[in-house]
């Protein structure tokens, strides 16, 4: 009875030592099964923690590289699905472009908001994206829209100031019809632009708006020439262009920008959960 009761007594010191393990003694708990090692460790009074994470440096690096490649991949689709939004919106703004007393900008804020819409539903799942980066791709987009809108008003200048000349036309010289008219009027607008004005490209048509944005198309019969003019000529053309891309810019970034904060759902759970549990 004597041996029994001794060895009974060894067996209960024993695991009264192993309840008493201090926090960090992961290889008594690990021995007991309590705890995986590489998962966390047992409180004194029983309950579980997650290990802090400096813990393992490897694990944390991994961790951290793949979250950083998850961002960067779902930003860079954002920015792909953005561009390709921006062509159908550039060639739209291209029209709203010159309307009159620039009631086209309001297009450009809205597009932008649209754009931007598109943007952040491809990219919300990868939140918090750096800020940084979302600059640089807001600014991207913001120039591919401004400039696919810009290259359609430039490429149909030509076709839209041959039509006004035959609205004002009057009456047709002999032999010409109205697709010969258009065609000649259309073709004197871009020997115009680069005999004037240095090219009928962009800066062609740039520097004719500031510059003159007068074009005289002479037919035989009238006495003075049909002149052809520009809605927003010189410097209302300039404050339009730069007006259109703060406005652009505006819409993009207003929907795109609170893609550097994390969602209300994810901030509510890390409060939820235990000072040493938060991810």
């Amino acid at each position: 009875m004597t041996a029994s009761n001794t060895q009974s007594a060894r067996l209960h010191a024993t695991h009264n030592a192993d309840d008493r393990a201090l926090p960090g003694d992961l290889t008594c708990e690990a021995a007991r099964g309590g705890v995986d090692q590489t998962t966390g460790v047992r409180d004194v009074d029983g309950r579980v923690r997650l290990a802090n994470p400096a813990d393992h440096p490897g694990d944390r690096s991994a961790a951290e590289g793949e979250s950083a490649r998850r961002i960067g991949g779902g930003w860079w689709r954002a920015i792909a699905a953005g561009a390709i939004a921006s062509f159908p919106m550039g060639w739209l703004l291209s029209f709203g472009a010159m309307l009159p007393a620039m009631l086209g900008l309001f297009f450009f804020a809205l597009f932008g908001l649209v754009i931007g819409a598109v943007m952040y539903r491809v990219a919300s799942r990868h939140r918090p994206i750096p800020v940084g980066r979302l600059r640089i791709g807001i600014w991207a987009i913001v120039a591919v829209c401004w400039a696919i809108s810009m290259y359609f008003e430039v490429r149909d200048f030509a076709g839209d100031k041959a039509r006004e000349a035959l609205h004002r036309v009057q009456l047709l010289p002999d032999g010409m019809t109205r697709e010969t008219l258009l065609l000649d009027a259309e073709k004197q607008v871009h020997e115009t632009l680069k005999r004037d004005h240095g090219g009928d490209g962009f800066f062609g048509y740039a520097h004719w708006i500031v510059t003159s944005s007068r074009i005289e198309y002479r037919v035989a019969t009238m006495d003075k020439p049909v002149v052809l003019t520009s809605v927003q000529n010189k410097g209302w053309w300039v404050a339009r262009v730069v007006l259109s891309i703060v406005l652009l810019w505006f819409g993009v970034r207003a929907q795109v920008m609170p893609l550097s904060r994390v969602t209300d759902r994810i901030a509510a759970n890390n409060q939820a959960l235990p000072p040493n549990t938060a991810p």
